[in-house]
């Protein structure tokens, strides 16, 4: 019992002590690892060196705090995203959607293509998305990224497209279409 030997209490806590900081220094390691891709970010298997190409453009909306937001257009697919913080309501939709298109209501970013990890990501991932972002980040192109529960979009602006996918086919990143 260490509540009655004062001594196996301080070497217990001694080998906690030495437990948490070896557990700590090996997620900074393995960070650190993955980060500067010697590791790959997905456990057991290759990391995901492909990027599907969604179909369409889209805008991104910036809509007063707590305003409504209709539902999108019956004619519109593929991504919508609605996000509400204390200072907007940020809104990202199909470029001929009517909320797009009344723009009076909204101010309007735009347009943006967009391309999403394929598969299933497991949130303990560590490094995927940065991994596709940096070599836009080398070419100079600004992205926008949205992650949903299963994977994460990344959208960059539409006359920047070609750059992109040029960039991303020199880092080995494989692009296909969404019927592929």
């Amino acid at each position: 019992d260490p509540d009655r030997h004062p001594f196996i209490r301080r070497i217990l806590v001694s080998v906690v002590s030495v437990a948490s900081v070896v557990l700590v220094a090996s997620v900074a390691l393995a960070d650190l690892i993955v980060d500067d891709g010697l590791m790959p970010a997905r456990p057991d298997s290759e990391p995901n060196r492909s990027l599907l190409r969604r179909p369409g453009a889209f805008a991104m909306l910036r809509l007063p705090v707590g305003a409504s937001v209709p539902p999108p257009a019956a004619s519109e697919h593929g991504l919508e995203a609605v996000v509400r913080t204390p200072d907007e309501t940020s809104v990202l939709r199909g470029w001929s959607d009517p909320l797009v298109t009344s723009t009076e209501a909204a101010r309007c970013a735009g347009p943006f293509l967009a391309w999403s990890i394929p598969g299933v990501l497991d949130f303990q991932l560590v490094g995927v998305l940065a991994g596709f972002i940096e070599p836009l980040r080398e070419a100079g192109i600004p992205v926008l990224a949205i992650s949903t529960f299963e994977t994460d979009w990344i959208l960059v602006d539409a006359t920047l497209a070609d750059a992109a996918e040029s960039a991303w086919i020199a880092a080995g990143v494989e692009i296909l279409d969404v019927a592929d």
